[in-house]
């Protein structure tokens, strides 16, 4: 009778079977989806939530699968009333922690859902107000940019104009903004338009970043130069949806440059014009200083006779010795003059070395004797040959050796070396002279600069002597360097680089030039720095 009652209490087959179709159908849909979804919930943390959930419900389907099963199948299987028995200790026993459990589970996977789902709306906030920040900021940038910004649509329409874009043409967003520039009045003249839609088409087919550089009028009535970068604009799934443009105007600039070019032809116009009166002068100068050296050289010798008082000889060897000097500074004005103008050029050949050194040492053998310097020769490394340009080598040898000599004190020493490796030759002067002045050494190789201030000594020189020898090894393509310490001496070292064509300076333009040196004797035209 109790069995009958209990029995009678179950609900239909077909409702249990519903039931547990749909929880079943629930389950695996629900387990597809966290499968499918599992990269997404690990991102959003939820994958422990979803998990318990699935746990509870799939409990609670095999619960009413048992169930549906000791109703439905069992009682053929076993008989009706062992059947009844399972059913009875299911309901009666096992029911109920079975459906607990599944509630628990699923509660907890709920309560994990939502601490995750509290969690993603606060990230998702604080990356909403960072993204609020951040559009701010590039607003910010965008409007207040000292340079005018532009963007595009695909169909070249205006979609958004910075204010500096606005105010330099006096066009607010109501008339650009919607439209194609081309089709404001009086903005473009049609050459530019056609350029401007031609880099903008290039820009979405290509998405290369194109540049030009066009004259507009702004507002204020006057004309600008105006620098324009167009760009491409991606979208989210990286397509090219839009043109972006950036104009800066040079005006100012382009003004300043034409101005420095101005003033730069006005000074080199001015250096011409300074090299060409040098280079007269001196040639003018020539003819005197001939008269005078030859006569004073003449009235010396005393070959009509003795000139009587003695007074006189001495006046005519003062006479004779600043001709001279006279004919130092006009060869070295021309030397400038003829390098600046580049009209000295460099006749490269193979000479020996050895005899070009010998004679250079020989002309300042009286210097040398009167003061007792002692002068040592390094040799031994020296290439047999060198491939230059002798005339100048043996200026520049002759320069550094007479400033060496002019400038060292009694019972000096000169030392001379020569070295040569793969890069070229390496020529070494040292002195133990009065030396040159750090702020000295610094401007030491500039033309008419001096690196002493004793007044018997500075008078020697015209300033131009290293000035001089630094043009003429940079003329080779070699190096000059100089180290000296007031009271220590002079180290002046130079490099020839090695392996130099013939004739490969020689501009076939001034091969034939006059040599402003002609019939001089090479060694008045040494002077001091």
């Amino acid at each position: 009778m109790q069995d009958s009652v209990i029995h009678g209490m179950y609900p239909s087959q077909a409702l249990l079977l519903t039931v547990d179709v749909t929880l079943f159908s629930i389950a695996v849909l629900g387990s597809v989806f966290v499968i499918v979804q599992w990269k997404s919930l690990r991102q959003a943390n939820a994958q422990y939530g979803c998990a318990w959930l699935l746990t509870g419900v799939w409990t609670l389907v095999l619960t009413y699968s048992a169930d549906f099963y000791t109703i439905a199948v069992l009682p053929f299987l076993i008989g009706e009333a062992a059947a009844l028995e399972i059913q009875r200790n299911l309901h009666l026993r096992y029911s109920w922690y079975f459906n607990a459990t599944a509630s628990m589970l699923v509660l907890v996977g709920l309560v994990l859902l939502v601490v995750s789902l509290v969690r993603q709306i606060r990230a998702i906030n604080s990356h909403s107000e960072m993204l609020q920040e951040s559009e701010s900021l590039l607003n910010s940038i965008f409007e207040n940019a000292p340079v005018g910004f532009l963007i595009k649509d695909a169909a070249h329409r205006v979609e958004n104009s910075n204010r500096t874009y606005q105010d330099w043409y006096g066009l607010g967003p109501d008339v650009l903004h919607g439209v194609r520039t081309d089709e404001v009045e009086n903005f473009q003249p049609p050459k530019d338009v056609a350029i401007m839609n031609q880099q903008e088409t290039e820009v979405i087919t290509t998405g290369q970043t194109v540049h030009r550089q066009v004259s507009r009028r702004f507002a204020d009535g006057e004309e600008h130069i105006v620098s324009i970068t167009k760009f491409p604009v991606y979208d989210r799934h990286g397509n090219i949806s839009k043109v972006g443009s950036v104009s800066v105007d040079m005006t100012e600039q382009v003004r300043a440059y034409e101005a420095t070019n101005a003033a730069l032809c006005l000074a080199e116009e001015a250096n011409t014009a300074k090299s060409e009166f040098l280079a007269t002068m001196s040639h003018e100068f020539r003819t005197p200083l001939n008269a005078i050296l030859g006569f004073s050289e003449y009235l010396r010798a005393e070959f009509n006779g003795p000139l009587g008082d003695r007074k006189y000889l001495e006046y005519v060897g003062d006479i004779h010795t600043s001709g001279h000097h006279m004919l130092a500074l006009v060869n070295d004005s021309l030397d400038i003059s003829a390098i600046e103008a580049g009209k000295r050029t460099l006749d490269i050949e193979t000479f020996e070395l050895l005899p070009v050194m010998s004679e250079c040492i020989t002309n300042v053998q009286n210097q040398l004797r009167r003061r007792n310097i002692m002068l040592t020769r390094r040799f031994d490394a020296a290439p047999k040959s060198i491939s230059a340009d002798r005339r100048a080598i043996t200026q520049v040898v002759l320069n550094i050796l007479s400033n060496a000599a002019k400038f060292t004190e009694q019972d000096g020493a000169i030392d001379v070396a020569i070295t040569h490796d793969d890069d070229g030759t390496t020529f070494t002067i040292a002195d133990t002279g009065i030396g040159i002045a750090a702020d000295s050494l610094l401007r030491i190789t500039e033309p008419f600069t001096q690196g002493q201030t004793n007044p018997h000594l500075s008078q020697q020189g015209s300033g131009l002597g290293l000035s001089i020898v630094k043009s003429l090894v940079e003329m080779h393509g070699g190096t000059i360097d100089i180290e000296s310490a007031v009271g220590e001496g002079t180290t002046v070292s130079f490099t020839i680089p090695a392996n130099l064509r013939p004739d490969a300076f020689t501009s076939p333009a001034h091969q034939h030039l006059d040599d402003p040196h002609q019939h001089l004797n090479l060694s008045a035209t040494t002077s001091g720095t």
